[in-house]
């Protein structure tokens, strides 16, 4: 009769098949990313005016552009490109956010009040709009890009933080730590944050899709790395421009790299979301 919560508990104490996939699939492309030097065929700024528009054959397999550039070479390491900019995007916005929310949620007041207003105004501001004026100041950079991006994600990581720790603001333990006058520093980094950040760390993974998304975005636009520097959303650019003349291998691959690793970041998320959401209800007594 008990058969059926405990069914739940056991799935939901690990990774179920789908995220076990994703890890591995994101694995590969990272992998691949960094060892781009040794697994590229060519170098992936090197022209062939011999090779123009060459599609996929054994010479190269993912074809090559108007340069003769091998697409499969400029894909590594436009992975590595991409990749860096996302994550470096998602470090900055989730250090900043949590050094900035958890204080507003622990303190409360006016504090939690300004910090809450100015997170709200930069909510407001389309990361377009500071990847140019970022792009403008750092030469259309990846270190520019990362931070317009990191920028435009920090309320997000802001507010969740504040969130989490309004959860456990009443809780026994921080009242009883609080009365035998424990510093408040010493309660927020030995109690309060290791409580939240399991929690915390699922809005990397949602947050990292985004960047992504974000990162490829601005380098279709032109505002991330400039050519000939290889970088997924310029070669997504290309391809579309391209592929009403035939040549869908441009657009094909860079676009299948942007798509399978943005789908394996929201599933693993939402796996990761689905584990720590029953293990807070098994702590917390809930069905």
């Amino acid at each position: 009769m008990d058969k059926t919560p405990k069914l739940k508990d056991r799935r939901s104490r690990g990774l179920g098949p789908v995220g076990i996939v994703s890890i591995v699939i994101l694995s590969l492309v990272v992998i691949c990313s960094i060892l781009a030097p040794v697994l590229s065929p060519y170098d992936p700024m090197q022209q062939d005016s011999t090779s123009v528009f060459a599609a996929p054959s054994s010479a190269h397999l993912f074809g090559t552009d108007k340069f003769g550039r091998d697409v499969l070479s400029r894909i590594l390491y436009g992975g590595r490109v991409s990749l860096l900019i996302s994550f470096s995007a998602v470090g900055i916005a989730g250090v900043l956010g949590l050094l900035i929310g958890v204080p507003a949620g622990y303190f409360g007041g006016a504090l939690d009040i300004v910090v809450m207003r100015v997170m709200e105004s930069v909510s407001v501001i389309p990361y377009i709009l500071i990847a140019v004026l970022a792009a403008a100041a750092n030469g259309f950079k990846a270190k520019g890009t990362a931070v317009a991006i990191g920028i435009s994600l920090l309320p997000e990581f802001a507010i969740w933080s504040r969130s989490l720790v309004l959860n456990i603001h009443g809780s026994g333990f921080l009242l009883t730590e609080r009365a035998f006058g424990i510093k408040n520093a010493v309660i927020i980094f030995r109690h309060v944050i290791p409580n939240i950040i399991v929690q915390y760390m699922v809005k990397f993974t949602n947050a990292f899709s985004e960047a992504v998304l974000a990162a490829t975005a601005l380098g279709y636009l032109g505002y991330a790395v400039q050519p000939p520097h290889p970088e997924w959303g310029d070669m997504l650019a290309i391809g579309y421009n391209s592929i009403m003349n035939g040549r869908w291998w441009l657009m094909l691959f860079p676009g299948f790299m942007i798509i399978i690793t943005i789908i394996s970041v929201n599933l693993l998320g939402n796996d990761l979301s689905r584990i720590i959401t029953g293990h807070t209800r098994r702590e917390g007594g809930g069905k």
